[in-house]
C-alpha cells in the first residue's frame, strides 16, 4: 500500500516537473510585454503575428 502511494506521488511529482514549464511558456506568450518575464497585460498580438508571417524554411524572408 505504501509503495503504490509513494508511487503514484512520484509520478505525479514527474509529471508536474515536466508540464510546468511548457504551461509557463502558453501563459506568458499572451503578454503585451516584449520581455518574457514581464507581465503587462493579456494580449493575443504575438500569436496573430507568428501565424500571419510565415516562412516556407529557415532561410527565406517571411511573406504575408
Amino acid at each position: 500500500m505504501v509503495k503504490k502511494i509513494f508511487a503514484q506521488t512520484y509520478l505525479w511529482v514527474l509529471l508536474l516537473l515536466l508540464y510546468s514549464p511548457i504551461v509557463i511558456i502558453v501563459i506568458y506568450s499572451f503578454t503585451e510585454a516584449k520581455v518574457l518575464g514581464n507581465w503587462t497585460g493579456f494580449s493575443t498580438k504575438s500569436i496573430f503575428f507568428a501565424f500571419h508571417y510565415r516562412c516556407s524554411s529557415f532561410f527565406d524572408e517571411c511573406t504575408d
